[in-house]
């Protein structure tokens, strides 16, 4: 009798965390998984390019990088779908512009291309 009695049990507490799991995967999707998931991989592929920016000596071009680079990290986290080739392309390239601690135009303007070239590959296949 024990045995049924922690089998129903089971079953219950089984149904119950079933119907919560797909409660919040269906009407709360986007808040409790896709995103947090978004942020994850787009934090492990850019990585920590604010504490490298610090490095870098204040310019005019650093400030036109940071406000672009916040712009790009908010329509990455918009989409659907993320494309990590890509967007590891365009981390290498900012990566590099820092060696020097300095970004020059031409480092800023092939980033910007970059940036470019993924919002646009992104737009089109939404």
């Amino acid at each position: 009798m024990k045995k049924i009695s922690c089998l129903a049990k089971l079953i219950g507490l089984l149904t119950v965390a079933s119907v919560v799991f797909f409660y919040i995967a269906t009407h709360h999707y986007e808040e409790y998984i896709a995103t947090p998931v978004k942020k994850f991989f787009l934090n492990m592929v850019i990585g920590d390019i604010d504490k490298e920016l610090l490095a870098v000596k204040n310019s005019y071009e650093k400030e036109i990088l940071v406000n672009e680079l916040k712009q790009f990290n908010s329509f990455v986290l918009s989409q659907n779908v993320i494309n990590l080739d890509s967007l590891k392309s365009v981390a290498e390239t900012v990566g590099t512009s820092f060696i020097d601690s300095a970004i020059t135009k031409d480092e800023l303007s092939k980033i910007l291309t970059l940036i470019n070239k993924y919002k646009d590959e992104r737009r089109k296949k939404n």
